[in-house]
């Protein structure tokens, strides 16, 4: 009985391969892979089951099955990576750049351009590079900038006074600060310094409040996320 069972089980799952690679090399789908069905409730256990019978397969010297099964799940992961889309996000921040730039461009003659200002403590090259790339993409679109610079042993009072003049500074539409400080610098503190309604990065603890509430958002979002859910927007996904 058991021998009858193994050889149906070898029947049964060397059908499902031949229909998943017609399916793979024609572009047609035959028949459900794992990605389909993964949503629903009752797949994952047998999802997982089938995963035992695999280990078990091998453990006890059932091979034949084991290796079967293993094969299953190589073919049904190359048929669902062949559906996969790849988004070109480079262009797509191009598009953006040139939205941004075309808008700037088109403000009226009396109007004020915005104003990033960065703020850069210590000669973290890291750090310099993410500020450079960030003043490169003002100026392209036409953003205008102002890039402070601190030596590494600035004391905090200073740098919490110059945060100030930037937030009461009416030319100024954002205020960055890049991470990480210098260890003798309390983050918190030199963070809350800034003003919510310019804290572009979403850094402030009062903005992180409100990104963590129902119904309220903050100021300005996190730029990774916010720029992740644009390119997943922008391509329909």
């Amino acid at each position: 009985m058991v021998r009858l069972l193994y050889k149906i089980s070898i029947f049964l799952i060397t059908l499902y391969l031949i229909f998943i690679n017609i399916s793979y090399f024609t572009g047609k789908k035959y028949i459900l892979t794992i990605v389909d069905l993964f949503n629903d409730s009752i797949f994952r256990l047998f999802y997982f089951i089938l995963i035992g019978i695999i280990s078990l397969g091998y453990i006890s010297g059932g091979i034949i099955l084991a290796v079967l099964l293993t094969v299953i799940f190589i073919n049904t992961i190359l048929f669902d990576c062949k559906k996969c889309k790849i988004l070109d996000c480079i262009s797509l921040a191009n598009n953006i750049k040139q939205e941004i730039k075309n808008n700037i461009s088109t403000l009226p003659k009396n109007s004020r351009v915005p104003c990033l200002a960065t703020i850069l403590v210590g000669d973290n090259e890291v750090s310099k590079l993410y500020n450079k790339l960030k003043l490169n993409a003002c100026n392209e679109v036409g953003i205008l900038t102002k890039n402070i610079n601190f030596p590494n042993e600035v004391k905090q009072d200073d740098l919490i006074r110059t945060i100030e003049k930037l937030n009461n500074d009416p030319s100024v539409d954002g205020i960055f600060m890049q991470l990480p400080l210098p260890d003798h610098l309390v983050e918190e503190e030199v963070l809350s310094a800034i003003n919510i309604y310019k804290d572009v990065d979403c850094l402030t603890p009062k903005n992180i409040a409100l990104l963590g509430l129902d119904e309220r958002n903050p100021i300005f979002e996190p730029a990774t996320p916010k720029g992740i859910i644009e390119i997943f927007d922008r391509n329909n996904v």
